[in-house]
Formats: C-alpha cells, sequence, structure tokens
C-alpha cells in the first residue's frame, strides 16, 4: 500500500492509515476537569495481578483434590 501510495502522489493519506496514532488527550482533560484513577503504571499493575491471581493460579490448581 505504502508504494503504490508513493506511486499516486498519495503518499501521506496512507501514512495517515497505517501509521501509528498518537493521541494528546490534555486538552480535553483540561476542558472536562477529568484525570484517570489510576496512572497508566498502576493500571498495568493490578490488571497483572488480577490476571495472575483469576486466570494462572486457578489453572494450576484444577484437578487437584
Amino acid at each position: 500500500m505504502r508504494l503504490t501510495g508513493r506511486l499516486l502522489g498519495k503518499d501521506a493519506a496512507v501514512e495517515r492509515l497505517l501509521g501509528s496514532l498518537a493521541v494528546d488527550s490534555m486538552p480535553i482533560r483540561e476542558e472536562l476537569g477529568w484525570s484517570p484513577a489510576y496512572t497508566m503504571q498502576a493500571g498495568l499493575a493490578a490488571t497483572a495481578e488480577w490476571y495472575l491471581k483469576a486466570v494462572v493460579k486457578p489453572s494450576r490448581t484444577r484437578g487437584i483434590r
């Protein structure tokens, strides 16, 4: 797709479709006065902890009595 876009002179449009998306949420946060309940690091840590407790450990003990 990138080659075709380049040949057609549409490489910028193709890159917008295929490239990474980065969004700055600061303007809407300031407008609404909103902030997330958790930092990304704390949210990821809580998710990993939940996963280990809910998914990994129960599967290790299945069938053991």
